[in-house]
């Protein structure tokens, strides 16, 4: 998400006091109430300005489309990495070193921490992309973590089967899950560890055979489907292998593990 120039925040501020002022609602639906800065339930004027200093600070992240507006604090999650290594030890690589100086991912630790809700239905929701994940489980259920793989058109056919869950009001109450894409199902992983690399709400110890998706959290170390192809070789989809946190493109014909979503900013 780019953040808007100078001029670009004039023209949403005027935008956002004009409809305060004359009482209007924005143009079209809020995604989240940008100019309601201070929770007040409507946009104002001094919303407005709040934004614009915000803005000029570069504290406030927006985006506009159609009068929609999504005010977050950056968009970038921390990689999860907090040891540095030695990049001149080619015999021992794996050889830790002090991260104060070394200009490494673990000395900076940018970006925003994770920040997950279990939502006690199956589901989690990370706080900050608003996208709400499917558990999955080690019961034999259509949740399954490894008990079922899927080619790639076989992988919409379980999101079809969760939206038509409980005669259509689907999983957890909800019938708009969908195959996520490939930036989404990376924004799960967690780079400081390995085999499952991704966050420990994803992959907790009730993780055993016979838990089921409300009180357990599982992930299969395997490669995971997107709903992302590959712009260069069409027949093949972009994957997120949560046994190191890679990013690769399969064939669509193979057989990889599914796991949805719904929701987002």
């Amino acid at each position: 998400m780019k953040t808007r120039t100078v001029l670009g925040a004039w023209l949403l501020v005027a935008a956002l006091a004009s409809s305060a002022m004359a009482g209007e609602e924005p143009m079209c639906e809020p995604l989240q109430p940008c100019g309601d800065v201070n929770d007040s339930g409507t946009v104002t004027a001094q919303d407005a300005l709040a934004v614009l200093r915000g803005s000029v600070g570069g504290n406030v992240d927006l985006m506009c489309s159609c009068g929609e507006f999504i005010c977050i604090e950056g968009s970038i999650l921390k990689t999860g990495q907090f040891t540095c290594y030695d990049p001149l030890d080619n015999v021992n690589p794996i050889n830790t070193i002090a991260c104060n100086g070394s200009g490494q991912d673990g000395q900076f630790l940018a970006g925003l921490e994770f920040s997950f809700i279990d939502n006690g239905d199956g589901t989690i929701t990370d706080v900050n992309t608003n996208l709400m994940w499917e558990k999955l489980s080690d019961d034999g259920t259509i949740h399954d973590y490894q008990d079922f793989a899927y080619q790639w058109a076989g992988a919409y056919g379980k999101i079809n089967s969760l939206n038509a869950m409980d005669q259509g009001a689907g999983f957890a109450g909800y019938n708009d899950w969908r195959l996520p894409n490939v930036r989404e199902m990376a924004s799960l992983v967690d780079f400081s560890t390995s085999s499952p690399s991704i966050s420990v709400a994803f992959n907790n110890d009730n993780c055993a055979p016979g838990c089921m998706v409300e009180n357990c959290s599982c992930t299969h170390s395997k490669p995971y489907w997107t709903s992302t192809t590959s712009s260069s070789s069409p027949n093949q989809a972009w994957t997120v292998n949560y046994a190191t946190g890679g990013i690769a493109s399969s064939s669509k014909t193979v057989y990889n593990y599914v796991r949805a979503v719904r929701g987002g900013r």
